[in-house]
């Protein structure tokens, strides 16, 4: 895939850069590369532990294992160094959005305090707002119907 292999060829570059880094780990989250995921995090923690770039590459290696309460608790430390770090609210309303609807809402809402232009966070609490929509509009009669 052409943008691991920019990413990667940033990495060769600069090896100590952070910025954009938090994307960089998503992209090898969407990838499954567990392996690749984790030796990132691992060295972007030890550039700087303090770094939310580093937080948020290894929530997305503990979500990649379905390990939710983690990635979570990593997102929250993220956010903590950097509270207008839009991206990892955006990521921790990911992790809540199938057990904690409202504090995922929650979550979406306050990226788009930190950053109003966050793509990311407006997709999803559109997506949101719409599922919403329909269920009230629909779900009477579907309801109903059953």
């Amino acid at each position: 895939m052409q943008a691991e292999r920019a990413f990667q060829a940033v990495r060769t570059l600069e090896p100590y850069r952070l910025l954009n880094m938090e994307l960089y780990s998503t992209l090898l989250w969407h990838l499954q590369r567990t392996v690749q995921l984790s030796f990132l995090a691992q060295e972007l923690l030890s550039i700087d532990p303090r770094s939310p770039q580093a937080w948020i590459a290894i929530g997305n290696t503990f979500s990649l294992q379905k390990e939710r309460g983690q990635a979570l608790t990593c997102f929250r430390r993220a956010y903590a160094l950097d509270p207008t770090c839009a991206y990892a609210f955006t990521l921790a309303g990911h992790e809540l959005i199938d057990e904690d609807i409202d504090n995922a809402i929650l979550a979406f809402q306050t990226a788009l305090r930190a950053d109003s232009r966050h793509y990311n966070a407006w997709c999803v609490s559109y997506f949101i707002l719409c599922t919403r929509r329909c269920l009230f509009v629909y779900g009477v009669t579907l309801i109903n119907r059953v």
